[in-house]
């Protein structure tokens, strides 16, 4: 099974299971749609040169699909590495007007996905109002919430 099946399947099966935890919604309430609707590509790169195939993906990007996701069979870095790289660049990109959003992904593989800022806490803000986030802990909910909020005010 490739990584594009595996995250497909990953978005119907345990993304789309209604659980108390996000108030009766699922856990990504857009992951399904968004596969249905055609609004999801892959870029598969190299681990050596992921991060030049993330940022040249960035400058690709004009939100013609919803999601674009870069990923590597291999973990180029670990996940401290990972998460410090994502969320410098997504601090730069606000900084430059970008409506543009990172989310980086990492376990067997590692993945980041491009995604509209906008449009990501057009739908956060959605949730929020049906209790989605009731359950996160103040830490959680400022890392995942919070912090994007601010940055795609400032655009």
């Amino acid at each position: 099974m490739t990584i594009e099946e595996k995250v497909k399947d990953w978005a119907f099966g345990q993304l789309s299971k209604v659980s108390e935890q996000f108030a009766n919604l699922s856990p990504c309430p857009y992951a399904k749609a968004t596969f249905v609707n055609d609004k999801v590509s892959f870029v598969k790169t190299d681990y050596r040169d992921f991060l030049d195939t993330v940022t040249s993906q960035i400058e690709k990007f004009n939100g013609e699909k919803d999601v674009v996701i870069v990923y590597s069979e291999h973990n180029p870095f670990g996940l401290d590495y990972l998460e410090g790289a994502v969320e410098g660049l997504n601090f730069m990109l606000n900084q430059r007007g970008k409506d543009i959003w990172l989310l980086g992904f990492h376990n067997e593989w590692t993945m980041v996905f491009i995604q509209k800022i906008t449009k990501l806490d057009d739908a956060s803000i959605d949730l929020e109002s049906k209790g989605y986030y009731n359950n996160y802990n103040e830490d959680q909910y400022h890392h995942y919430v919070e912090k994007r909020r601010k940055l795609r005010n400032r655009l």
